[in-house]
């Protein structure tokens, strides 16, 4: 009898692996991220039958993993389903509209769009290959047995894996300032922001650099490097007594790992924890915590093998993030090296206890800034992020500064300390073109890539913002029922008509005046020196979350 069962379930599996063989859609999204769920629902309110691949458990990428101060920049660029977003999360707290938001009402937000559009999901099941048929993509395998086709793909992860794997050239790292004329890339100078005070010397007692430090001096400056800003965990604490889980110290923890900071401690004997810390405030008494100075979340240095490592590799990267940070929590709370005022008010916070429920409290996601770019045939540029730029093709508008966060911390040969990489300028708002999510026509005509798209590492800074995500999310999806109702490829789709539908849909694809008064009267009340660099109280007085 149980012999006859075994074989029963045997040969069921055996049906449900050949199903999952032979499902074909007319369009997949993979990355179930903010503009991975836009680019899908969107398609199919057009008709399209529709495929959304997340290979982790949880739909809603950083926004439902604790990135809740939401980069909103100048908001009346934000249109379409993108605010309508907004709008849905102020329902919850009988508001009109609320741009910050809790990571599990953020993932509760994403799942309803895709009950409520049809689309099917597919959770917990990671990208294996990618098939192709001369320029078009034909399927993807994830994991060992299922294999699902389409008519068109969009790749909305973060890390560009599903456009990497199927040959599209794309770029790591940063250009030099030759390639595009671009005056801020490339290694760059040695910023204020962030940096340890002269006589620190990142040598501990025995005159070997502590952890975290690395010997030598940068490359030239406008250089080009693989080099990436760093990652963090955006962490969700609340000090509301009932809804949070006290900080423990992970199982790695050691002292030694954190003696930078207790050193930079010793200098800044009357710091503050929010200088420690940046405490974003979202909904319900929450904080989404972010870096801020020279020792905080950002990993610095750890994140430049993290897009084009295996998944076991970029596991363990997630983990050393994961350690570091937790490790660093429980030092700030515990550790007498941090000034007492400090540890008291850490001491009464902690994990939100209401938050990432079957992961321990932990954000599911380590916040991937940057990782592989598309190269297309076009790629947008410093230059273009102005607006006095007009793309013939514009599918959304971006607003937010230019930002690289640091990308290494070296022990120079004058022998001090320093941070290399930081980038922040103010833009005017910029038409984002539909060229800039297209793959080279004779590498793909069936692909579009809305959030690892082709932009410099400049260009990207502003761009990576989760709002400016999900308008470019929403535009990939229309763009793909254009293409499939007319058999297209997607470089031929008609960019009036796109514009057009676009338009209808609320979309917001030209610069509006309103938010291009706000941008310059920004502007023209920083003080030329401080264009491209803020000064310490902008950066303190500054709605800055990235």
């Amino acid at each position: 009898m149980q012999r006859t069962l075994f074989r029963f379930l045997l040969a069921l599996a055996a049906c449900f692996r050949a199903v999952a063989a032979a499902q074909t859609y007319d369009l997949l999204v993979y990355g179930g991220t903010p503009a991975g769920v836009m680019a899908a629902v969107a398609a199919k309110k057009e008709g399209l039958n529709v495929a959304l691949v997340e290979p982790t458990r949880h739909i809603g990428g950083m926004m439902a993993s604790g990135l809740g101060g939401t980069d909103k920049c100048i908001k009346e660029v934000i249109g379409g389903m993108s605010k309508d977003f907004f709008v849905r999360n102020g329902a919850r707290y009988g508001k009109r509209v609320e741009w910050r938001v809790e990571p599990h009402i953020a993932e509760e937000l994403f799942n309803q769009y895709l009950r409520e559009a049809g689309v099917t999901a597919f959770l917990g099941v990671a990208l294996n290959t990618v098939s192709k048929a001369g320029k078009r993509i034909a399927a993807v395998q994830l994991g060992q047995s299922t294999q699902l086709s389409a008519h068109y793909f969009i790749d909305a992860s973060y890390e560009g894996d599903l456009m990497a794997k199927a040959g599209i050239s794309y770029a790591l790292g940063r250009e030099s300032s030759s390639e595009y004329g671009e005056t801020l890339a490339g290694v760059a100078p040695f910023a204020e922001r962030d940096q340890f005070p002269p006589r620190m010397s990142g040598l501990g007692a025995d005159g070997a650099l502590l952890p975290y430090v690395n010997a030598g001096d940068p490359a030239a400056l406008g250089s080009a490097d693989y080099k990436l800003p760093s990652y963090n965990y955006r962490v969700c604490l609340s000090c509301e007594a009932g809804n949070f889980r006290e900080i423990e110290p992970p199982a790695s923890y050691q002292r030694e790992d954190y003696l930078l900071l207790a050193q930079y401690l010793h200098t800044k004997h009357n710091l503050k924890l929010s200088e420690l810390l940046r405490f974003l405030k979202i909904p319900s008494n929450k904080f989404d915590i972010n870096n801020r100075g020279p020792f905080s979340t950002n990993m610095i240095g750890a994140s430049w093998e993290y897009p084009e490592a295996a998944p076991a590799q970029r596991e363990e990267i997630r983990r050393r993030h994961r350690d570091y940070t937790q490790g660093l929590l429980y030092f700030l709370a515990h550790d007498r090296a941090v000034p007492g005022h400090a540890r008291e008010v850490l001491a009464k916070c902690g994990l939100c206890a209401d938050e990432f429920k079957d992961n321990a409290n932990w954000p599911y996601q380590l916040y991937v800034r940057e990782a592989r770019r598309l190269v297309g045939a076009f790629v947008l540029r410093q230059q273009d992020l102005s607006h006095t730029v007009i793309q013939p093709d514009p599918i959304g508008v971006g607003s937010c500064p230019i930002e690289a966060h640091h990308v290494q911390r070296l022990k120079l040969s004058d022998h001090s300390l320093r941070h290399e990489g930081w980038v922040w300028q103010r833009v005017t708002p910029y038409q984002i073109p539909y060229r800039a999510i297209l793959p080279k026509a004779d590498q793909a005509e069936n692909l579009l890539v809305p959030v690892a798209l082709s932009s410099s590492h400049i260009a990207f800074s502003s761009v990576r913002m989760e709002p400016t995500f999900m308008v470019l999310g929403q535009s990939a999806g229309v763009a793909v029922a254009l293409a499939k109702k007319q058999n297209l490829s997607v470089q031929r789709v008609d960019a009036s008509k796109l514009v057009s539908k676009l338009k209808n849909l609320t979309q917001i694809v030209a610069v509006p005046e309103r938010a291009l008064r706000r941008a310059l009267d920004t502007i023209s009340k920083a003080a030329p020196s401080r264009t491209a660099e803020k000064s310490a109280a902008d950066l303190a007085a500054s709605d800055n979350t990235r």
